[in-house]
């Protein structure tokens, strides 16, 4: 016996328009959602009722050339408070940025909260951070974890070891983001001329474990948090 699911929340990521404040999303619903296709044979446990979606679609994302190719890769994160947190990048290497994005339910809105770029005050000509390939995890204390990663890696070895202030990357950084607070922490490339794409954390500890690029696990405690940025209000 086969399942045919439907999502009940569906946010899609297209493009960025967030000049205009937060995105409204559009909710649909209906029995065809739970209809299956025609040309589909077999058995099926199908939904008695049609669920509920909510799609948001964000436009005008910033062109950055024939290589632009913004995409989410990491996990997101549905929180104790209600809302779901997510993120997408640009996957440049040179000014590159990722994006990392609140969605409330309550309201149906989407707002942007972190620019990785902007925020982190990176100069022009920097090797940015084209991607958070890592998940998005919640602390037990409501703060968010995550990390970034490159994007153009046939760029890296160039910017590696330049002198501060002239476009140097340093590795993948590890970024703690509180909702309540809306502040940004930054504990920087913890595992220098590294890319962090993985993530998991652990139940029983109170620690964030990543997975860099090459050899084994590195872990990340919460008290390692000690340098912070704005975060957007």
């Amino acid at each position: 016996m086969k399942t045919l699911c439907p999502s009940l929340f569906l946010l899609a990521l297209a493009s960025f328009a967030q000049a205009n404040g937060p995105l409204a999303a559009k909710t649909i619903t209906g029995d065809a959602l739970i209809k299956p296709p025609a040309d589909v044979a077999g058995e099926f446990t199908i939904a008695k009722a049609a669920p509920t979606l909510d799609i948001v679609v964000i436009d005008n994302l910033p062109d950055k050339g024939k290589q632009t190719l913004w995409s989410t890769w990491g996990d997101g994160c549905f929180h104790s408070n209600g809302k779901y947190y997510t993120s997408i990048g640009d996957h440049m290497g040179v000014d590159s940025t990722s994006y990392v994005y609140e969605y409330d339910p309550a309201t149906k809105k989407l707002a942007l909260i972190i620019d990785v770029f902007a925020d982190l005050k990176l100069p022009a000509g920097a090797y940015g951070h084209g991607k958070i390939h890592s998940g998005i995890h919640e602390a037990a204390d409501g703060a968010l974890w995550f990390s970034t990663y490159w994007g153009k890696h046939r760029e890296i070895e160039a910017h590696f070891g330049k002198p501060e202030g002239s476009g140097a990357f340093e590795g993948s950084v590890v970024l703690r983001y509180d909702p309540k607070t809306k502040k940004l922490g930054n504990l920087g490339a913890i595992v220098p001329r590294q890319g962090l794409p993985v993530s998991f954390r652990s139940g029983a500890r109170p620690a964030l474990f990543l997975c860099r690029v090459q050899e084994r696990p590195v872990r990340v405690r919460r008290e390692q948090a000690t340098a912070a940025v704005p975060g957007r209000q």
